[in-house]
């Protein structure tokens, strides 16, 4: 008799036996069924288990909606990284990954390089990662996991639950589940070693990966470890003026603009959109004056004045045309990273029905990138006229003549010899004790998973060149001593080492003079994640009823997720918390509260809650009839006690109906899901940007500190899910399976922070609440700085509906080999979202395909044709985006113009272009145990567009990658 581990990997072949037949008849379609058919299923073989529920009873069919991506799959993408592969669906929208820098980039958050799925764009933090069906340590205070981290080779499939799924899963399920499933019974061994390089040969990357796994004493201890190691040299940003690296194409120069609501002149729009050669007249490339009898004065780079070209058109700081040497594209088009994952399991046979196990996942992961590379000064400056450094221009005679001592001053501070780059590293300890297997009650037997899991995330963010407001004003106001040497102006400033700088040539500074500015070092924050989670589930079919099988699975979990942020003393101030005080030196130019760097000022933080939680599913059989088919109903509760927003409960309430009609199942579900408040929302220490907004009072633009606080009373998110759809899989056409898929998905209490620009607005426009939250006075640098605060709130709502349509086609061409096409597409007819306080636009994101408008394509379109004949596949893929707006509720005109509202606001210019990229990739087989591949991404090189976000845009080009396969 064969002993368990044995008939477990039996089974586990007939599983991916299985799997893989169904993989390729409807994958990367929907798999509209917790398990494969009854009938498909060879005597003793086990049942696909995939995620749409807890129930793992053979012939139960989920009701919610499952897109299974198989290894298959997997290899034709041909990524380096599982998450570009998953991101790519349709159904995935807004997921941010290493090339999506403006998301998951900036200075001042802690969110540097992250690989984070988004499902329907409703925000990673709304969508569950997991591992084999367990939580996974969050990367960030948010509490989203980084796909980086986890360990890719070993991956089987991945299955992605489009629907509310928090019933069976718990928080962070409102838009569905992502769960990663390893091969927890491979043997054997098997590699994978692949280098790509972008069109422009930037973007280089090397990936090599190894996997092993053996069977011991007797089959009845399983291990198996994986490693891999992953470099991609990444894309460096521009330059002052719009060059970009490495002969890519000069960047747009797009930007947008607008006059304060109802202070436009009568019959022109409100906001201005230049998608190509727009100007800001805030700053020059060198420098300009930017206000008074002076302004439009700018200085060259021999630091000799001249008069600056504007262009025309000009609102509110921004014109088109002129000399186009100002315009800032610094941002890291690709984040460069480096990624070590180690993985190990151990598996034990404790009886033929019990296995115990322990996992190990160790993992580093580290990233860097440049925003805005130098610390620029839209016109916030004011220089006196006796600066030493004008003496020898015309600038001190004109300002006598105009009868002034100072004026106002932009510079991009392009004089520094070193950019601010932000260096993070995530480091993942991550453990797991479980054990599965079945016992019998009775006659019944039982199916049972419990597992305890404690995961850490050590996460270092470094910044390096960022500059110290103090210094940097002090070492700008220069003057010359009784010797005749140029000095800072400031006593104080010189008995603290001050460097003069000369901010109106653009010769590079000493490092004498940046070393002082920077104080040497630069900001930190050094964070520490952690998560204990602890879970056990039953499963049983303990009766049957007059239609078939009564399926139930039960079961508690428990959570713990705690954080703490140590930060450095200029960013976080001096306080009784901060370690090494005393190393914090004495600098009267500083403010010992802090906030003193340009940007990056980390503070000091801390928090922790935990869950209780208790599920509880059951599949219902109710009808099973040749004349009327066989319906099968689906309920599914689960409550909950969080230590921080006490008690709430889920619920799902699905069926599915295998009509008469052969090959046609209907399906439908309702659910209530939540999100609780994570750390960050609840706990988090004040985050401090550098932002330039738009002052309504004047039109101008000004630069003020952001700071975004916690706030503990958040209570969470409640979501209401509708999913109803068809699966048709007709007999006359064998091998073709179509699915289609409606959702409407209603979110309240949605946790949300109004930005900095939306405060602003609803001060001016009379809403008194916001005023005591903007400051616009005082001089950025000191305690005394212009700033924006704001609080997350839970009055947002957000409804979003639309629908899911995938289709597949397999067949058999005889001698000329095999032919499999596939379509999947994602239609968001609606996502409204509201903040829920009166004065604010009730926004249309469905179509908003701009770079920060957290919105979704009207449609996004994945279509792929693949062609086996022996040794040698083919696979041709299609992705569409369609063509969208930066604002969906805007009015477009030139002249004539309505009056422009909060709801519906007139634009000049609000189109977006849709885009179509083609991939092309092969494979090869040499004999049994090797493969070569191929793969072209972006083969029409085709750039994002204007206003196009890298959310949904292709920002790299086109990318090559090679690579070699080997299995034994």
């Amino acid at each position: 008799m064969k002993n368990a581990r044995t008939m477990r990997h039996i089974a586990n072949r007939n599983r991916l036996i299985i799997g893989s037949s169904l993989a390729a008849l409807i994958l990367p379609a929907t798999t509209h069924a917790q398990t494969a058919p009854a009938s498909a299923n060879p005597p003793g073989a086990a049942e696909i288990i995939v995620t749409g529920s807890r129930i793992t009873a053979s012939g139960f069919n989920a009701p919610t909606p499952t897109t299974v991506v198989s290894i298959e799959q997997l290899q034709q993408a041909a990524q380096p990284n599982l998450f570009d592969s998953i991101a790519q669906l349709p159904a995935l929208q807004g997921s941010v990954g290493t090339a999506n820098t403006r998301q998951n980039g900036g200075t001042s958050f802690g969110n540097n390089g992250l690989s984070a799925l988004n499902l329907r764009g409703l925000g990673s933090i709304r969508t569950l990662t997991l591992l084999d069906g367990q939580r996974v340590v969050p990367a960030y205070i948010t509490g989203i996991a980084d796909v980086s981290q986890f360990p890719q080779l070993l991956i089987k499939r991945v299955d992605v639950v489009t629907g509310g799924a928090s019933a069976s899963w718990g928080s962070d399920a409102v838009a569905g589940v992502v769960n990663f499933v390893t091969d927890k019974t491979f043997k054997g061994y098997k590699a994978n070693l692949s280098g790509g390089t972008s069109t422009y040969g930037d973007d280089q990357s090397v990936l090599a990966q190894a996997a092993a796994g053996w069977g011991l004493m007797g089959d009845r201890m399983h291990i198996e470890v994986a490693g891999e190691y992953f470099r991609n040299g990444g894309v460096p940003g521009g330059e002052v003026g719009g060059a970009q690296p490495n002969g890519r194409p000069d960047a747009y120069r797009s930007g947008t603009t607008s006059y304060a609501l109802g202070a436009q002149p009568a019959g022109s729009p409100q906001f201005y959109a230049y998608p190509y050669n727009a100007q800001t007249t805030t700053l020059g490339s060198v420098g300009l004056i930017t206000a008074g009898p002076l302004a439009g004065t700018a200085f060259d780079k021999s630091g000799n004045p001249y008069a600056f070209q504007y262009g025309t058109g000009c609102v509110s700081g921004t014109c088109v045309g002129g000399q186009q040497d100002n315009y800032i594209t610094t941002n890291t088009i690709d984040n460069p990273i480096n990624r070590v994952v180690g993985y190990g399991r151990i598996g034990f046979d404790l009886t033929p029905n019990i296995e115990i196990y322990a996992t190990a996942n160790v993992s580093e992961v580290r990233t860097s990138n440049t925003p805005i590379a130098y610390p620029r000064k839209p016109g916030n400056l004011t220089i006196q006229c006796s600066n030493a450094y004008l003496a020898s221009t015309t600038i001190p005679a004109l300002c006598a003549s105009k009868g002034i001592t100072s004026f106002s001053y932009g510079t991009a501070n392009a004089i520094m010899p070193g950019k601010e780059t932000i260096y993070s590293v995530r480091r993942q300890y991550r453990f797991v004790l479980g054990t599965e297997g079945s016992f019998n009650i009775g006659s019944t037997p039982i199916k049972f998973d419990a597992y305890y899991q404690h995961g850490t995330n050590n996460v270092h963010v470094d910044i390096r060149n960022m500059t110290l407001n103090g210094r940097y004003n002090a070492a700008i106001n220069a003057v010359r001593d009784s010797n005749g040497n140029i000095v800072c102006s400031s006593a104080t400033a010189r008995a603290a080492g001050c460097i003069p700088i000369n901010i109106f040539s653009g010769a590079t500074i000493s490092d004498a003079a940046f070393a002082w500015l920077t104080g040497g070092t630069g900001p930190y924050q050094y964070s520490t994640f952690k998560e204990d989670a602890a879970s056990i589930a039953f499963n049983a079919t303990p009766f049957h009823n007059w239609a078939g099988d009564v399926s139930v699975a039960l079961g508690a979990e428990w959570r713990n997720e705690y954080y703490k942020t140590i930060s450095d003393p200029y960013g976080n101030g001096v306080t009784v918390d901060t370690p090494n005080t005393a190393t914090y030196p004495a600098d009267p130019l500083l403010s010992a509260g802090g906030n003193n760097w340009f940007a990056g000022n980390y503070h000091n933080g801390s928090g922790a809650f935990n869950v209780r939680e208790a599920f509880l599913e059951i599949g219902l059989p109710l009808l099973n009839s040749k004349q009327i088919g066989k319906i099968d109903l689906s309920l599914s509760g689960r409550t909950a006690h969080y230590s921080t927003a006490g008690n709430a409960n889920t619920w799902k309430v699905g069926a599915t109906w295998d009509t008469p009609l052969s090959g046609l199942k209907l399906r439908g579900v309702v659910s209530r899901d939540l999100r609780a408040p994570n750390l960050s929302e609840l706990f988090a220490a004040p985050q401090t940007a550098n932002q330039p907004v738009i002052n309504r009072a004047t039109g101008g633009t000004v630069q003020v500190v952001s700071t975004t606080l916690g706030n503990p009373a958040l209570k969470p998110e409640i979501a209401k899910t509708i999913d109803v759809g068809a699966v048709y899989r007709p007999d006359f056409i064998p091998g073709l399976s179509v699915s289609f898929d409606y959702y409407d998905i209603r979110l309240n209490q949605a946790i949300s922070t109004l930005t900095n620009q939306q405060v602003i607005d609803l001060c001016y426009n009379g809403n008194t609440t916001y005023c005591s939250n903007v400051k616009f006075t005082g001089t950025l640098g000191t305690s005394d700085y212009p700033y924006v605060i704001s609080q997350p709130f839970n009055l947002a709502s957000l409804n979003m509906r639309g629908f899911d349509i995938e289709a597949a086609y397999r067949r058999n061409l005889g001698k000329a080999g095999m032919l499999t096409l596939r379509a999947l597409a994602t239609h968001a007819i609606s996502m409204v979202s509201n903040t829920g306080i009166a004065g604010q636009q009730i926004a249309q994101l469905a179509g908003n395909n701009t770079e920060t408008g957290n919105g979704v394509p009207k449609w996004k379109i994945m279509l792929q044709q693949n062609w086996e004949k022996g040794p040698v596949s083919l696979t041709l893929t299609e992705r569409i985006i369609s063509a969208g707006y930066i604002d969906p509720n805007a009015i477009v005109c030139s002249t004539t113009c309505p009056a422009s509202t909060v709801q519906n606001p007139t634009y000049n210019f609000n189109h977006i272009p849709g885009a179509a990229y083609l991939d092309i990739g092969g494979n090869y087989k040499l004999g049994k145990a090797t493969q070569v591949y191929f793969k072209i991404d972006n083969v029409f090189n085709h750039r994002a567009p204007p206003f196009g976000g890298t959310l949904l845009y292709d920002p790299i080009g086109r990318m090559f990658r090679l690579g070699v396969r080997v299995a034994m």
